[in-house]
Order: structure tokens, then sequence, then C-alpha cells
């Protein structure tokens, strides 16, 4: 499934967040009118993720509505 697809899928059932690892993805796709946020993980090692999920789920309680935002991961 190509990136607009998936948004327009996740939109569909209702979804109110994304988390993905494609940086490109803020570039690529118009979300001046989605209704979707989606955060951007730099990292997407499973042993690196467990180790930030605090920062993580942070993030995510802090994003608004139909927004993007990048965390970077180390």
């Amino acid at each position: 499934m190509q990136n607009g697809e998936l948004l327009g899928s996740a939109e569909t059932y209702d979804y109110e967040l994304l988390i993905a690892a494609d940086r490109k993805m803020p570039f690529q796709q118009n979300f001046a009118h989605r209704n979707i946020s989606v955060l951007v993980l730099t990292n997407n090692a499973r042993p690196v993720l467990r180790q930030r999920l605090g920062d993580i789920n942070q993030t995510v309680n802090d994003m608004g509505h139909s927004q993007v935002h990048e965390l970077d991961i180390l």
C-alpha cells in the first residue's frame, strides 16, 4: 500500500494517529486536508524503540489533531 492510500484507509476507519518510520512521508503527502496525525520515528529497531517508549508515549500525548511530527530516535 502506498502512503497516500495508507493514510486514506486509516482515516476511513477513524484512526487518529499513524506511527511510521518513513521520513519522506511528510514531504511526499499533502496533510492540509488530512484528519489524521502522523508521528515519524527516525529509527524502527525494536530494542531502541523499547528503550524510548516513554518519549514516544509523551510525544503522542502532546500531539494535536492533524499534526505531523518527527521524533528523533537514536
